[in-house]
């Protein structure tokens, strides 16, 4: 649904985990200057992790935790922890999930 997820990095998506319409996964680089070669950056997403609609999750991101919740239109630019709720640009962590 018109998702960009570039894999060229190295990408793992966990089993159970929802990626909604026009988010941006990018798992390399090419530093200050675009004529460099791609740089990969590696990308794990956990198991249900809830990706909401327009998100983007940059190369500085290496782990997206279990259970984690993106909210809609977020930046991500670190690590998400597991069971985290994280929202806003940049995203931050707005609570924690509480699973039973």
């Amino acid at each position: 649904m018109r998702c960009r997820i570039d894999y060229s990095g190295g990408l793992e998506i966990g089993q159970g985990t929802h990626i909604a319409w026009g988010t941006y996964i990018i798992t390399h680089t090419h530093g200050y200057d675009h004529n460099n070669a791609p740089e990969p950056c590696p990308l794990r997403i956990g198991k249900n992790v809830f990706i909401g609609a327009k998100v983007i999750i940059t190369p500085n991101v290496a782990t997206i935790g279990d259970n984690a919740m993106i909210g809609t239109g977020s930046v991500v630019t670190k690590d998400v922890p597991e069971n985290a709720v994280v929202a806003g640009n940049p995203a931050r962590i707005i609570k924690y999930r509480e699973l039973s």
